[in-house]
């Protein structure tokens, strides 16, 4: 509650006044000339109490702007974290297993001169101790594949950070105490 103080003019109708005019000079409806008393003299006037109006924060153009681009990084963001782990959840990786599989059907349905043969041939090219490039290439698709998806994810928190500080509730998102919008 602002407490407003009516100073007396001779056309007798007063001037509402604050204590921040304190010794300056307001003009009456009348058209006259007012000085307004000190601080220790202005507290001896009548008063007038009126409401305090809450301020509301009004939105620019740039707070409105930057709360734009907070939700759509955030929607930008969670989308391509989602598709992507959609693809990353789904993306097989060929294992060893199938090889080592059809390896040892070979091996069963072979006589023993394909034996010698198929040894000799492991042997000789150090077959089980080479990298599967098949392998490799999937590993290295399914970690860029979690890279971008990992790249929307902090875009979506971007998003969300931005948009919260263009709104003005940081402080409440924080958990500041005594943080409103005001």
């Amino acid at each position: 509650m602002i407490t407003d103080y009516l100073l007396p003019c001779d056309c007798g109708s007063p001037q509402t006044v604050t204590t921040r005019q304190a010794g300056q000079q307001v003009t009456c409806r009348c058209g006259r000339v007012l000085t307004v008393p000190a601080l220790r003299e202005l507290r001896k006037l009548a008063t007038h109490a009126t409401e305090a109006k809450p301020r509301h924060k009004s939105w620019s153009l740039g707070r409105g702007i930057s709360f734009f681009i907070g939700i759509l990084l955030l929607l930008i963001g969670a989308g391509t974290y989602y598709y992507f782990q959609t693809l990353v959840s789904r993306f097989q990786v060929p294992t060893a297993g199938l090889a080592q599989q059809q390896l040892t059907e070979r091996i069963e349905a072979a006589n023993a001169q394909q034996l010698w043969e198929l040894w000799t041939a492991m042997r000789e090219n150090a077959l089980a101790s080479r990298p599967n490039p098949a392998r490799a290439e999937a590993e290295l698709l399914r970690d860029r594949l979690a890279l971008v998806r990992n790249l929307g994810g902090g875009l979506a928190f971007l998003g969300v950070g931005l948009a919260a500080i263009a709104y003005g509730n940081i402080g409440r998102l924080l958990g500041s105490p005594g943080t409103s919008r005001t």
